[in-house]
């Protein structure tokens, strides 16, 4: 097996290399669920990084001379092929340490915007305590115009987002859409409320992902987002 290193680990490594391109593929052309195609991805990384790392340890004990198992340049280069999307992930994962373990974000958070979902989620209360402490910059706009004139734009600039809007309702003055990640496809739910205020219409949001107990910061990303453009569309 030993003798053999180098053979297992260029093997391995193209097996990493095709579960780690495979999962986020199958996922975006939704024969795998974005759940499934995130494991895959993650199996496929984690396998990298270990094909990497038992090349590494082969390359240390052959220049010590305790054994020659150094895997040949051609299969080396394949472990350090097979790493990178560890390494991505890695650095994804890294930059994204400061954000909380939730998946629920809204500027009001004693009576968050509603999703519009047959079994509609309830924004935990512990996760209200987190949201101030994490995003105190996260607070309702105030936008320039009428309610009916502010979700009016709300709805084109989502539509423009590429957003799947699933309910407009001007009397309530309400938006209710879903979003789908670019590539593993995951759904998001949106909502948006506007109400009438002294100087304009406050805007309200909330956004939710469907999946996981953490969002790196994405739902928080995305309020900031959407509402930064709705101010500069009524420019």
């Amino acid at each position: 097996m030993i003798t053999n290193l180098g053979w297992w680990l260029g093997r391995l490594s193209i097996g990493a290399m095709a579960l780690a391109c495979a999962g986020p593929a199958l996922a975006h052309l939704e024969w795998l669920s974005p759940l499934g195609g995130f494991v895959a991805c993650v199996s496929g990384a984690a396998l990298g990084l270990l094909c990497l790392g038992m090349a590494a340890l082969a390359w240390v004990v052959s220049a010590t001379g305790a054994a020659s198992v150094a895997p040949a340049p051609l299969q080396t280069l394949l472990t350090v092929a097979a790493a990178i999307p560890g390494l991505v992930l890695f650095g994804v994962a890294f930059a994204a340490r400061t954000a909380p373990r939730i998946n629920d974000v809204a500027t009001d958070l004693r009576e968050p915007p509603a999703l519009g979902l047959e079994s509609e989620p309830s924004l935990p209360d512990r996760f209200r305590p987190i949201i101030e402490a994490a995003y105190p910059d996260l607070r309702p706009a105030i936008a320039p115009g009428t309610p009916e004139a502010v979700l009016e734009r709300a709805q084109a600039l989502a539509l423009g987002m590429g957003w799947e809007v699933r309910k407009v309702d001007r009397q309530a003055g309400v938006l209710h859409a879903t979003t789908i990640t670019g590539l593993f496809r995951f759904r998001d739910d949106v909502g948006l409320r506007v109400r009438a205020e002294t100087g304009g219409t406050r805007v309200d949001m909330r956004s939710r992902s469907r999946v996981g107990q953490g969002d790196f910061g994405a739902n928080a990303a995305r309020i900031r987002a959407f509402l930064a453009a709705l101010s500069a569309s009524a420019r």
